[in-house]
């Protein structure tokens, strides 16, 4: 029952964790999404990186769930996510400038509306 009532009070940490889980997951599975510059495309493509953000929205989405609340491991946490989240967004954007990669447009978008969301979460919403 605890469970069901640390769902429905939140639901905005349980997505963040949830979109910070696909978006690892569909970066894991991409191993070429990056491309440029050439030299550093291992890097940028690592695996680690990818399941270092799948880690992170997993903890959030267990920390949503269980009725333990922490102000702090809550803040660090979400500015973990959107840390890892702004690396993506700058790799997108350098991409997007250097290497002429309009696809990654909607992306880059989507990244800073995402990031704005973690922030406002952040900032107004606290754990119940």
């Amino acid at each position: 029952m605890k469970i069901r009532y640390n769902l429905k009070h939140n639901q905005l940490y349980l997505l963040i964790g949830l979109l910070a889980i696909a978006k690892g997951l569909i970066f894991y599975q991409e191993r070429q999404f990056f491309y440029y510059p050439p030299q550093f495309s291992y890097l940028m493509n690592s695996p680690w990186f990818d399941l270092m953000i799948v880690a992170f929205g997993l903890v959030l989405v267990i920390y949503a769930l269980i009725p333990y609340k922490n102000n702090a491991l809550t803040g660090i946490l979400l500015a973990v996510i959107a840390s890892l989240i702004g690396l993506v967004t700058i790799i997108e954007l350098e991409h997007y400038v250097f290497a002429g990669a309009i696809k990654l447009a909607q992306n880059i978008v989507s990244n800073l509306f995402i990031i704005c969301v973690i922030l406002w979460t952040a900032r107004h919403h606290s754990k119940v």
